[in-house]
């Protein structure tokens, strides 16, 4: 769904004003603002394929001397999710979970966009658990698995917080993601990119190894108003190939880890970001906490 926002970057409206004023739309620096997007807001429930869950919960800070109204102006992704509006104190927070967002039972995963009367600060944790009994999961007979800190059978992770960000990267910037691992047997790499747009965006990704002498070169286009996820992109043989030449890098005798960076520049406005968790956590439980994310950010 999309519910518009006058003069947001990427409507569409002219930003002169803003330019002239701060850069508001060439990066993503800014952590607060009167429209701050939340990068993920999800539920993934457990398959036949993995014993594993993941959700979001997202809370809101209000900057402002007064209560904040704030409203859902924007969601883009899949799945049921439905609009929002809620109140903040001045100087409150407000939190958010996954359940707020969805509209019937089933997975979602979609970038939000808050509007607020004052300005606010969103920011999301990831969290992950192990469905040991799922029956003994809270919410499990409504299709939901509303578990925050642990109960039953259930076995919740607390893991990594994304910060929400005010403008989208701009065509002419470059975007950053500075700590990426090669997929293979022990993590995998999900990249996310959002277009906001009516129309079609392009974006071109160049990739370099640990050694800076290995560079892979990919475009994605993204279609308009949605969400691209790539959670295979780096079992590409080519990346293979530039990493054993010089992307390896060993932290310790023995301990080797794939590492490279990407930059990002695009013919549209997007957001990317990517995320690293691990493989197996059905037969390795205690590797569920392996989950990081890296946002992107903004380079000369």
């Amino acid at each position: 769904m999309r519910l518009i926002s006058p003069g947001r970057c990427g409507s569409g409206m002219l930003n002169k004003v803003l330019f002239s004023i701060g850069l508001a739309c060439l990066g993503t620096s800014p952590l607060f603002g009167n429209t701050v997007r939340a990068p993920l807001v999800a539920y993934i429930g457990p398959s036949a394929e993995s014993k594993t869950s993941w959700f979001t919960e997202t809370r809101v800070w209000n900057l402002g001397a007064q209560t904040a109204s704030v409203t859902v102006t924007d969601i883009i992704g899949w799945g049921p999710t439905r609009p929002l509006t809620f109140s903040v104190p001045a100087g409150g927070l407000r939190d958010v979970p996954y359940t707020e967002f969805a509209s019937g039972v089933g997975d979602f995963l979609a970038l939000v966009e808050f509007s607020s009367d004052q300005p606010i600060r969103v920011e999301t944790s990831v969290n992950t658990y192990m469905v040991v009994d799922p029956v003994g999961c809270p919410g499990a007979n409504l299709g939901f698995r509303n578990v925050y800190y642990g109960d039953a059978g259930c076995v919740p992770i607390a893991g990594p917080l994304l910060h929400g960000f005010e403008q989208y990267f701009q065509p002419g910037v470059r975007a950053v993601l500075d700590w990426l691992t090669l997929d293979g047997g022990a993590f995998r790499t999900t990249l996310y990119l959002t277009n906001p747009s009516a129309s079609a965006v392009t974006v071109s990704a160049t990739f370099t190894n640990a050694a800076g002498n290995g560079h892979v070169t990919r475009s994605f286009s993204i279609a308009p108003h949605s969400l691209l996820t790539l959670p295979q992109l780096f079992r590409d043989p080519a990346f293979l190939d530039f990493m054993t030449n010089g992307g390896f890098v060993e932290q310790a005798p023995g301990q080797i880890t794939a590492a490279l960076t990407a930059v990002f520049t695009a013919n549209g406005p997007f957001y990317v970001f990517a995320a690293a968790v691990a493989n197996d956590v059905v037969n390795q439980p205690s590797v569920i906490n392996r989950f990081t994310v890296v946002q992107g950010q903004p380079v000369p």
